[in-house]
Order: C-alpha cells, then sequence, then structure tokens
C-alpha cells in the first residue's frame, strides 16, 4: 500500500512540474515588415535577438511581413535588424523589447523597416489560447516582389 502510494505521490509531483513548465513559457514570434511603397524592396535582412542569429530573409517585397518561428520563453531584451535599403545602403538598427512590452505578452511582435530608415515596433496579442506554429496570415518574403533577373539594377 505504501509503494502505491509513493508512486503516485511522485507521479502528481512530476504532472505539477511538467504543467507548470509548460504554462510559465510565452509563446511570441517575431515578424519583420518592409513599410516602403510600391517597387521599394529590402534586402539581405538579417535578425538577431539579445546577440544570437534568428534569421536572414535575401528579400521582403514593399508593405509585407516575413514571419520566422515562433518562439517559447522570455522575450528577448533587444530585437537588431541589418538590412539594405532600396538605395543600396546598408543599415542597422536596433528596437529594445523589454521597454516597451509587458513580460507575459503572447502574441506576434512586428519589427517594420520604415522609409525613413528607421524601425518601428507593433504588437499583435495573441486572440487565443494558443500561437500556431505556422503563420498563417503572413506571405512569403518573397511575395508581390519582381524577380527578374537584372531588374532592379
Amino acid at each position: 500500500m505504501k509503494r502505491v502510494n509513493a508512486t503516485c505521490g511522485l507521479l502528481g509531483a512530476l504532472a505539477l512540474l511538467v504543467l507548470t513548465g509548460c504554462t510559465s513559457s510565452g509563446r511570441y514570434q517575431v515578424n519583420i515588415g518592409n513599410g516602403h511603397e510600391h517597387l521599394e524592396v529590402v534586402r539581405d535582412v538579417r535578425v538577431s535577438m539579445d546577440g544570437s542569429s534568428l534569421k536572414e530573409f535575401p528579400v521582403i517585397a514593399p508593405q509585407k511581413i516575413a514571419a520566422t518561428r515562433p518562439q517559447s520563453g522570455n522575450l528577448p531584451e533587444v530585437i537588431t535588424l541589418e538590412w539594405t535599403s532600396p538605395e543600396g545602403e546598408t543599415h542597422q538598427g536596433d528596437v529594445k523589447v523589454a521597454d516597451v512590452v509587458p513580460e507575459d505578452f503572447k502574441g506576434q511582435l512586428v519589427v517594420q523597416i520604415n522609409p525613413d530608415h528607421s524601425l518601428t515596433l507593433m504588437q499583435d496579442p495573441s486572440r487565443s489560447k494558443d500561437l500556431s506554429p505556422i503563420p498563417w496570415n503572413a506571405p512569403e518574403a518573397w511575395e508581390g516582389s519582381v524577380m527578374i533577373p537584372g531588374f532592379n539594377q
């Protein structure tokens, strides 16, 4: 009888540990938007969070959003972007997430590259309990862009 109770107690503690671990980490997704108009694409976009590389996008079409995979855990302190503007100039900028976004945020963070080479952070909180691992609403970075070799030279 004691052995059964000890096993149930151990299983209960393990279940509580698993449930606590699952609920304490948030789910969020970092996406990059191109705020330029018309045919002005941004190229060679590199995204990092707290110094660790997250994703690279060769092209983001104007008025489009390029999505990364959902992340679990704590929000990053800083999101850093490096990109090449439509004029061919290389730029870099930081967004301090911790200053603007609450710690318990769940949803999508969109960092928009503006025509004046500044960055804007927008928040889209999750409307459901779970954040989908597939970015259904986000088009691919290449969608809507003209991809004829030499066309943009």
